[in-house]
């Protein structure tokens, strides 16, 4: 099969030889970020509070009080084998932390937090990579491989 990417609404299906890099936009309007991915095949999925957001409230729904969700994360970015298990795990990562260990897998979760921290999901931790501030206009390589 060719490499190629697939656009699903703004997320990502994507097949490469090769590794490469990811640009993720910064949540808070500065320089983008750019993830490390390995070569193969991946999803790549970006949900953020900040978006589609109103007076007290945005699009995301908290199932446990139907209200939305209260969490430190305000944007998460998640690099899995497939673009729904992508976009699962990063509505988790705002939601449910334990859940989200125990299905991590070898999936990479990033997040910026309130503040503009920018973290990466190690199961039971969430790690300081660095702040906003520190990668506005550069390239970083901030994942792993992937597995």
């Amino acid at each position: 099969m060719a490499d190629g990417f697939i656009n699903a609404g703004g997320d990502l299906m994507t097949r490469q030889s090769a590794p490469f890099a990811v640009e993720v936009p910064d949540a808070f309007g500065g320089a983008p970020l750019y993830l490390d991915c390995p070569a193969g095949t991946w999803g790549v999925a970006t949900s953020s509070c900040l978006k589609r957001a109103w007076d007290g409230g945005h699009h995301l729904i908290d199932p446990r009080t139907a209200r939305p969700l209260e969490s430190a994360q305000v944007q998460v970015t998640v690099i899995g084998r497939h673009l729904t298990e992508a976009e699962v795990l990063t509505k988790l990562a705002f939601l449910d932390t334990e859940v989200l260990d125990a299905l991590q897998g070898d999936a990479q979760v990033y997040a910026f937090d309130q503040d503009g921290q920018f973290w990466i999901r190690v199961p039971g931790t969430w790690q300081a990579v660095m702040s906003a501030d520190d990668v506005s206009g550069s390239r970083s390589s901030v994942a792993g491989d992937a597995g």
